[in-house]
Order: C-alpha cells, then sequence, then structure tokens
C-alpha cells in the first residue's frame, strides 16, 4: 500500500510569485495523491467488513 505523503517545505515569505506558485502546484499533487491513499484504504476497510458480514452470517 502507498504511504501519505508529506507536504514541501514551505518558502519563505520574500520567495517570487513564480516560486509561491511551483509551491502551490505541489501542494496540490501532494493533497491528490493522500486523497488517493485514503479512498483505497476506505474501499478496502469496507470489502473486508463486507466479508466478515458474510462469514459471521453462515454461522
Amino acid at each position: 500500500m502507498a504511504k501519505m505523503k508529506k507536504f514541501p517545505k514551505q518558502p519563505k515569505m520574500t520567495a517570487s510569485q513564480k516560486t509561491w506558485d511551483n509551491y502551490e502546484k505541489k501542494c496540490a499533487d501532494v493533497t491528490k495523491h493522500n486523497d488517493g491513499v485514503k479512498a483505497v484504504k476506505k474501499k478496502k476497510e469496507a470489502t473486508k467488513a463486507k466479508v466478515q458480514k458474510m462469514k459471521d452470517k453462515k454461522k
């Protein structure tokens, strides 16, 4: 399973606008990746719960 990514280090307040734009793009990429990891984990947990429910029903 993929790991959650950490956000990049924030640039200094005196950094150029281009640097801030790049930082925003990198943060958006990290957020997108982390949301994907969370979705996979949630789907896996739901499937495990569903299977467990079916197993408990058999008894």
